[in-house]
């Protein structure tokens, strides 16, 4: 079932290094307003230095994109954070 029809918020998993933080996003979130949230938390100075990424980081998310654009992020998705030129680790779901 499709997580937009049903009006639930997914709760998905923000990794960097030894550091996770759990958000509840919606699908109509950009990837922007996400690092909005994230990049004080990560201890980057701004939003811009904050880089997502799909666990076996293969995509990388374009500010712009919403959640719902991804098929693959769904309840309880891990998505890596990077900052500046960091290169994350994939990890195996």
């Amino acid at each position: 079932m499709d997580f937009l029809q049903t009006n639930r918020k997914l709760n998905i998993r923000f990794k960097r290094k030894d550091t996770t933080l759990f958000l509840f996003c919606d699908g109509s979130d950009t990837f922007s307003k996400i690092k909005s949230v994230l990049f004080s938390h990560f201890g980057a100075k701004e939003e811009k230095e904050i880089n997502l990424w799909a666990s076996d980081c293969s995509t990388k998310y374009a500010d712009m994109a919403m959640v719902s654009d991804f098929a693959g992020l769904s309840d309880n998705s891990i998505v890596l954070v990077a900052i500046g030129e960091e290169v994350p680790q994939p990890i195996a779901v």
